[in-house]
């Protein structure tokens, strides 16, 4: 077991080809920074309730490719994962559990892999922002704020111009099951060829079970086969309004994300908010 004191990082992977497991990883502002190649694999990542709205990570990957993050349990953390402009990387049977963001894939991550990951009483459960060609297949979502959030975005600090978006592209939704959270699926900004296929959003409570805002740099966003009853924004193809499947009936269950009121519409990026904490500027990578 390591147990830091709320300081640095646990375990730092600058190197590649690394295998970290069976550990249990506590306190810690990063419990594992990562490099490129590395395999993460049956941890535990332990944190507070009382630490939710702060910056801890259980694992931070900046510009981080072909890592493979399997089977670990991320509880009660301010943040499981975050990668900022990650790439390659998997993430698969992992549990994340009342995290304030779960899964978080921000600013030109592409092509990782989100899938049969579990996701309970997480505030956010899964954030893909700026970030394009990511799968998010087979995770199951509930009891929580709000399920996926996915979204493309303008440089906050000037009026929005459609000439100067950050694009969400080419990411895929397929077979998750989101249920009993404040909020299904969000969807907006600047965000084109999504496709949502054969998923069930069902049983939110106080929100759309799948929302998509309208925006002028939106194009090509289609789904198939999916299964809700509440829509704002958003059709299935073939139907005029909603999915083509509708829920059966709910249970009561009132989701639990973390005590605090779900906020569904952030007008924020969370990569300029991580600039603005750490005090650095994320570059667009180089294509690699």
């Amino acid at each position: 077991s390591l147990k830091g004191n709320k300081r640095g990082s646990g375990i730092i992977l600058g190197g590649h080809d690394n295998i970290v497991k069976n550990c249990t990883i506590s306190d810690y502002i990063k419990g594992i920074s990562l490099g490129d190649n590395n395999t993460i694999i049956n941890n535990v990542f332990k944190g507070s309730l009382a630490d939710w709205q702060k910056s801890i990570y259980g694992i931070y990957g900046v510009f981080s490719k072909n890592n493979k993050i399997n089977n670990n349990t991320f509880d009660s953390i301010a943040s499981g994962l975050l990668f900022i402009g990650g790439t390659d990387n998997s993430i698969k049977n992992n549990i994340f559990n009342a995290t304030t963001y779960g899964v978080s894939l921000i600013f030109y991550s592409e092509n990782n892999t989100v899938k049969a990951n579990k996701f309970s009483r997480c505030y956010y459960g899964i954030w893909i922002e700026g970030s394009n060609k990511n799968t998010v297949a087979n995770n199951e979502i509930k009891l929580g704020g709000l399920g996926i959030n996915l979204f493309g975005y303008y440089h906050f600090n000037r009026p929005p111009n459609p000439s100067d978006p950050i694009f969400a592209s080419g990411n895929t939704l397929n077979n998750n099951i989101v249920t009993n959270n404040d909020f299904g699926i969000y969807i907006f900004g600047p965000v084109t060829n999504t496709s949502l296929d054969s998923n069930t959003v069902c049983c939110s409570q106080n929100y759309p079970d799948i929302k998509k805002l309208s925006d002028p740099n939106q194009d090509a966003n289609f789904g198939h086969n999916n299964t809700c009853n509440k829509t704002d924004g958003w059709s299935d193809q073939g139907t005029f309004s909603g999915c083509i499947f509708k829920c059966s009936s709910c249970l009561a269950i009132t989701p639990r994300s973390l005590g605090a009121k779900l906020v569904p519409s952030p007008q924020f990026s969370l990569k300029e908010k991580l600039e603005k904490e750490q005090g650095v500027t994320f570059s667009k990578p180089e294509i690699r």
